[in-house]
């Protein structure tokens, strides 16, 4: 952002839910980023509920449609990723 870049943010859902995957200094820096001139936001919208799942496998299926969506609308991808294997459902080590 500082070097004029546009940014396009993509959430994997509203702000609002999003928001409670964040320590309090994380989400703060992150809306402090997000609210920049060059930032652009796309929330994706929540799915549609299914029966018997539980909330954590509905919020995993979230991630894994911001990953889809983002393989799917990229020609390049610049992943900053440490390269470590994470367990939650399609961290950057699954989009990478």
């Amino acid at each position: 952002l500082d070097a004029g870049v546009q940014v396009e943010a993509l959430l994997p859902m509203p702000l609002d839910e999003y928001q409670a995957d964040f320590r309090p200094d994380d989400l703060a820096r992150m809306q402090a980023l997000l609210a920049r001139p060059g930032a652009h936001v796309q929330q994706l919208a929540l799915p549609a509920p299914i029966a018997g799942e539980s909330p954590a496998a509905a919020r995993d299926r979230c991630y894994v449609k911001l990953s889809e969506t983002l393989i799917q609308r990229s020609s390049l991808l610049l992943a900053l990723w440490d390269g470590a294997p994470m367990l939650l459902a399609a961290g950057t080590a699954d989009t990478v």
